[in-house]
């Protein structure tokens, strides 16, 4: 049995960072939070559209057996897409609540438009879980609820720590 060095290497000897890292670092943070307050706050036009008939609408799907035990998604898909949609209903003390969910008085057989965005992730999933709005006749019955906003203000907060972060230590170097 080999003996164990109770002393672990560079403790104490980290490099720190320089204010232009910090300040990189923060420009990346305020771009990712302007990015997902711009995604909460866009028009439909923004974004794919996909019509047709509703084939499954849905509180459970197969390849997620155990997801939905609170009941806060749905799941819907269209006979004229191979992707199923995944869409949060939650209504809880701490969920991010759809702004407008009357997603219980579809059927399946209506014809919808779904408004959605796609990603590399998204892409490589075959549930799409970046739904954005539903309509039926022309009103909407689904619209996302304000969790990107929320969770791209506190990232533009921190990234301003961040940059102010990155301004002192600039001038100390």
């Amino acid at each position: 049995m080999l003996p164990v060095d109770p002393t672990l290497p560079n403790i104490g000897n980290k490099k720190k960072l320089s204010g232009n890292q910090i300040l990189f670092m923060a420009l990346i943070c305020l771009s990712l939070g302007v990015g997902l307050v711009k995604r909460n706050t866009s028009d439909k036009k923004e974004f794919i559209k996909i019509s047709g008939p509703i084939e499954r609408f849905s509180s459970t799907i197969p390849i997620y057996p155990d997801k939905n035990k609170e009941g806060k998604f749905r799941w819907l898909k269209l006979y004229t897409n191979d992707r199923t949609f995944e869409l949060f209903v939650g209504k809880g003390k701490y969920d991010f609540s759809p702004r407008i969910d009357h997603l219980d008085k579809l059927k399946e057989g209506n014809i919808v438009d779904i408004y959605y965005e796609e990603t590399k992730k998204t892409l490589a999933n075959p549930v799409n879980t970046l739904v954005q709005f539903v309509d039926y006749q022309g009103k909407v019955y689904y619209q996302n609820g304000n969790g990107d906003k929320f969770i791209g203000y506190i990232t533009i907060g921190g990234s301003l720590i961040i940059l102010l972060a990155g301004i002192f230590r600039k001038r100390q170097e």
